[in-house]
Protein backbone atom coordinates (compact mmCIF):
# COMPACT_ATOMS: atom_id res chain seq x y z
CA UNK A 1 0.00 0.00 0.00
CA UNK A 2 2.85 2.38 0.80
CA UNK A 3 4.37 1.83 -2.65
CA UNK A 4 1.02 2.66 -4.29
CA UNK A 5 0.87 5.89 -2.29
CA UNK A 6 4.42 6.80 -3.33
CA UNK A 7 3.66 6.43 -7.05
CA UNK A 8 1.10 9.29 -7.19
CA UNK A 9 3.37 11.42 -5.00
CA UNK A 10 6.29 10.77 -7.32
CA UNK A 11 4.17 11.62 -10.35
CA UNK A 12 3.11 14.89 -8.70
CA UNK A 13 6.71 15.75 -7.85
CA UNK A 14 7.73 15.05 -11.42
CA UNK A 15 4.92 17.26 -12.74
CA UNK A 16 6.00 20.10 -10.44
CA UNK A 17 9.55 19.72 -11.71
CA UNK A 18 8.29 19.83 -15.31
CA UNK A 19 6.15 22.92 -14.68
CA UNK A 20 8.92 25.45 -15.43
CA UNK A 21 9.46 23.60 -18.71
CA UNK A 22 5.86 24.04 -19.95
CA UNK A 23 6.76 27.03 -22.19
CA UNK A 24 9.72 25.14 -23.64
CA UNK A 25 7.66 21.98 -24.08
CA UNK A 26 4.97 24.03 -25.82
CA UNK A 27 7.50 25.54 -28.21
CA UNK A 28 9.00 22.14 -28.90
CA UNK A 29 5.56 20.62 -29.54
CA UNK A 30 4.73 23.48 -31.94
CA UNK A 31 7.98 22.97 -33.80
CA UNK A 32 7.47 19.21 -34.01
CA UNK A 33 3.97 19.75 -35.42
CA UNK A 34 5.33 22.20 -38.03
CA UNK A 35 7.96 19.63 -38.97
CA UNK A 36 5.21 17.01 -39.52
CA UNK A 37 6.38 15.00 -36.51
CA UNK A 38 2.87 14.79 -35.15
CA UNK A 39 3.29 11.72 -32.93
CA UNK A 40 6.16 13.36 -31.08
CA UNK A 41 4.26 16.64 -30.95
CA UNK A 42 1.20 14.99 -29.41
CA UNK A 43 3.36 13.25 -26.81
CA UNK A 44 5.06 16.53 -25.94
CA UNK A 45 1.69 18.30 -25.62
CA UNK A 46 0.62 15.50 -23.27
CA UNK A 47 3.68 16.07 -21.06
CA UNK A 48 3.03 19.81 -20.99
CA UNK A 49 -0.63 19.17 -20.19
CA UNK A 50 0.20 16.88 -17.29
CA UNK A 51 2.53 19.47 -15.80
CA UNK A 52 0.01 22.29 -16.24
CA UNK A 53 -2.78 20.20 -14.76
CA UNK A 54 -0.69 19.32 -11.70
CA UNK A 55 0.29 22.90 -10.93
CA UNK A 56 -2.38 25.19 -12.43
CA UNK A 57 -5.38 23.00 -13.25
CA UNK A 58 -8.17 24.58 -15.29
CA UNK A 59 -6.08 27.67 -15.97
CA UNK A 60 -5.75 29.43 -19.31
CA UNK A 61 -2.33 27.78 -19.67
CA UNK A 62 -3.82 24.34 -19.10
CA UNK A 63 -6.68 25.01 -21.53
CA UNK A 64 -4.30 26.29 -24.22
CA UNK A 65 -2.07 23.23 -23.95
CA UNK A 66 -5.11 20.96 -24.22
CA UNK A 67 -6.41 22.85 -27.26
CA UNK A 68 -3.05 22.55 -29.00
CA UNK A 69 -2.97 18.83 -28.22
CA UNK A 70 -6.44 18.49 -29.73
CA UNK A 71 -5.38 20.40 -32.83
CA UNK A 72 -2.33 18.16 -33.18
CA UNK A 73 -4.45 15.03 -32.85
CA UNK A 74 -6.86 16.35 -35.50
CA UNK A 75 -4.05 17.20 -37.91
CA UNK A 76 -2.42 13.87 -37.24
CA UNK A 77 -5.35 12.08 -38.79
CA UNK A 78 -4.67 9.06 -36.67
CA UNK A 79 -6.90 7.13 -34.35
CA UNK A 80 -10.32 8.62 -33.77
CA UNK A 81 -10.18 7.56 -30.11
CA UNK A 82 -7.24 9.91 -29.47
CA UNK A 83 -9.11 12.81 -31.03
CA UNK A 84 -12.22 12.01 -28.98
CA UNK A 85 -10.20 11.79 -25.77
CA UNK A 86 -8.44 15.08 -26.47
CA UNK A 87 -11.75 16.75 -27.34
CA UNK A 88 -13.47 15.51 -24.19
CA UNK A 89 -10.58 16.58 -21.98
CA UNK A 90 -10.55 20.03 -23.59
CA UNK A 91 -14.32 20.45 -23.24
CA UNK A 92 -14.36 19.18 -19.65
CA UNK A 93 -11.50 21.42 -18.54
CA UNK A 94 -12.99 24.47 -20.24
CA UNK A 95 -16.34 23.82 -18.56
CA UNK A 96 -14.68 23.46 -15.15
CA UNK A 97 -12.72 26.66 -15.65
CA UNK A 98 -15.33 28.92 -17.23
CA UNK A 99 -18.66 27.13 -16.93
CA UNK A 100 -21.10 26.95 -19.77
CA UNK A 101 -21.30 24.33 -22.42
CA UNK A 102 -20.47 24.05 -26.08
CA UNK A 103 -20.91 27.76 -26.77
CA UNK A 104 -18.19 28.65 -24.24
CA UNK A 105 -15.86 25.96 -25.57
CA UNK A 106 -16.46 27.12 -29.15
CA UNK A 107 -15.71 30.73 -28.25
CA UNK A 108 -12.55 29.97 -26.26
CA UNK A 109 -11.13 26.89 -27.99
CA UNK A 110 -13.24 25.76 -30.93
CA UNK A 111 -12.56 28.81 -33.09
CA UNK A 112 -9.00 27.48 -33.36
CA UNK A 113 -10.10 24.11 -34.76
CA UNK A 114 -10.69 23.29 -38.44
CA UNK A 115 -14.28 23.94 -39.53
CA UNK A 116 -14.49 20.45 -41.03
CA UNK A 117 -13.69 18.93 -37.64
CA UNK A 118 -16.23 21.08 -35.83
CA UNK A 119 -18.90 20.16 -38.38
CA UNK A 120 -18.07 16.47 -38.05
CA UNK A 121 -18.56 16.77 -34.29
CA UNK A 122 -21.94 18.44 -34.72
CA UNK A 123 -20.96 21.98 -33.78
CA UNK A 124 -22.82 24.71 -35.62
CA UNK A 125 -19.92 26.62 -37.11
CA UNK A 126 -22.15 29.06 -38.98
CA UNK A 127 -23.70 30.24 -35.71
CA UNK A 128 -20.25 30.89 -34.23
CA UNK A 129 -19.10 32.75 -37.36
CA UNK A 130 -22.19 34.95 -37.23
CA UNK A 131 -21.52 35.79 -33.59
CA UNK A 132 -17.92 36.73 -34.36
CA UNK A 133 -19.01 38.97 -37.27
CA UNK A 134 -21.45 40.81 -35.01
CA UNK A 135 -18.68 41.73 -32.58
Amino acid sequence: HQQQQQQPEEALKKAWLLWPLVPALSQLADRLRLDARSSESAATWCRAGQAAEAVVPHSNVHIRVLSERLLTEIQRGGRAIRVKQALEESRRTTALAYGGGDSVWLRLVGFHMPASFLASEGFFVEHLQQQQQQQ
